[in-house]
């Protein structure tokens, strides 16, 4: 046969419920292999069904229904209306991606998700990595990761057997109650290098502070709060503690009003003296109940396992083989078979 001359495999009358089958026993190598150095090695085409159906059947593996290899795309699937390339298994790998230098598997759409990605009773997406991250997002205008839960589960579970559970780096935003089982503590900077940690100050209510000075002029002073402060909390029920910074009677609050308080010296002193003072009030929006019962969720099971149970990292069938036959995978096969 000469170049350029039309290969027909089996008859041009097959019926519509017949097919070619091109069969090989000998172990490993193609059925069929086609090279074109400078094109496309296979063109199918399928008008109601599909332009491919390939079947790999073997007793011991690697077994592969297509394997293909090319310089810039091994496999390109088009699709008019449908889905460009599909793959499906039993019980293994409906597709598996591999690359030594370059990515893995990559895919764009225009307006619909990049990646699809659904199960019933296992994990919808299953990332792993050695040395590096299971899963790296970006995003230019939008939410880098997006976790969302319809049902009782949580949106994002992050958990860590040395490390940290999550790590921001940037503002964090939380819109809704914030509950945590450990301490709340912020780390400072200590002149030694080091960061100390410093806790927050708990209470069984819901309230905020504020602080200030003020001075006495012949005994008395009316002190006004900020105005910022008190429309943010109810003051009906606000607490007043006072410091003097000087010598005197001693200092009480003998009136109280929506925005001000008012102090005295006892005894009806008249001394000039500073003092300083805290406010802490209910926060008006939100009022929550004093020491209220918190139900704790079940942790998820990834939240609990140990690193010695941590699931392995999907095999690679490549490493099956012999150092001569994983170098013969892929194109050299091909031209191996054709010989």
């Amino acid at each position: 046969m000469a170049d350029g001359d039309s290969l027909i495999l089996g008859s041009s009358t097959n019926p519509a419920d017949d097919r070619t089958t091109l069969t090989k026993n000998r172990w490993f190598f193609p059925a069929l292999a086609l090279i074109n150095y400078n094109g496309v090695g296979l063109l199918a085409l399928g008008g109601d069904g599909s332009g491919i159906n390939a079947e790999a059947i073997a007793a011991s593996s690697p077994a592969w229904g297509v394997n293909a290899h090319g310089g810039i795309s091994g496999v390109w699937g088009y699709s008019t209306d449908g889905t460009g390339a599909v793959g499906s298994s039993d019980s293994g790998r409906g597709v598996l991606a591999m690359s030594q230098g370059g990515v893995g598997i990559e895919a764009t759409s225009a307006t619909a998700p990049g990646v699809y990605a659904n199960s019933v009773d296992s994990d919808g997406v299953y990332a792993y990595s050695v040395n590096r991250n299971g899963v790296y997002a970006t995003s230019s205008n939008g939410n880098a990761i997006n976790g969302f839960a319809q049902g009782s589960g949580a949106g994002v579970v992050g958990g860590s057997v040395r490390g940290y559970a999550g790590h921001f780096v940037g503002p964090v935003l939380v819109a809704g109650d914030f509950t945590v089982l450990g301490m709340k503590s912020a780390a400072v900077l200590h002149p030694d290098g080091s960061h100390r940690r410093l806790y927050s100050v708990e209470s069984p209510e819901s309230w905020f502070e504020d602080f200030g000075e003020g001075k006495l002029t012949r005994g008395k002073c009316r002190v006004r709060l900020d105005s910022d402060f008190v429309v943010l909390v109810s003051t009906k029920k606000s607490h007043v503690f006072l410091t003097p910074q000087g010598d005197s009677n001693g200092i009480y609050v003998s009136r109280q009003g929506r925005g001000f308080f008012d102090v005295r010296e006892l005894r009806g002193g008249k001394s000039d003296i500073g003092f300083s003072y805290r406010v802490v009030a209910r926060r008006r929006d939100v009022r929550g109940q004093r020491l209220a019962r918190v139900t704790i969720p079940r942790l998820p099971p990834e939240a609990k396992i140990e690193h010695s149970k941590l699931p392995e990292p999907p095999p690679n069938p490549t490493q099956r083989l012999t150092g001569r036959a994983r170098r013969k995978v892929g194109m050299s096969n091909a031209k191996r078979a054709i010989r």
